[in-house]
């Protein structure tokens, strides 16, 4: 059951006594709630070494947007930079080889583990 909590009633009864009944929410002086990747990715492709609170003063949202959004488009922090979290055909043969002969080495050692 969704409700509201404690603190949300009594700001309802501060309001409503002081004779303000109205129910649409008033323009806050708050970030934006909404954040462009496009924008986003342009900042990061500008200055990867940047950092969220940086760019969350730059676009005017608050740096957890940032982080969410930098999520969302692919973007991860390596060595101080923003970079995408895509590997290269080079890097994923690479990285084949290496489980491949952790498992080989893994089956020789304990043949019984995979009974």
């Amino acid at each position: 059951m969704d409700c509201p909590c404690e603190r949300t009633v009594q700001l309802w009864f501060k309001k409503f006594a002081c004779g303000d009944f109205g129910l649409g929410e008033k323009a806050g002086r708050g970030p934006r709630a909404s954040l462009d990747d496009e924008d986003l990715r342009a900042a990061v492709e500008a200055n990867p070494e940047t950092n969220t609170r940086t760019l969350a003063e730059d676009l005017g949202v608050h740096h957890t947007t940032i982080g969410r959004h930098l999520a969302e488009i692919g973007k991860v922090k390596k060595m101080s930079k923003w970079i995408p979290h895509e590997l290269t055909e080079e890097q994923r043969l690479k990285r084949y080889d290496i489980c491949s002969n952790h498992l080989i080495r893994l089956t020789t050692l304990s043949p019984t583990l995979f009974l």
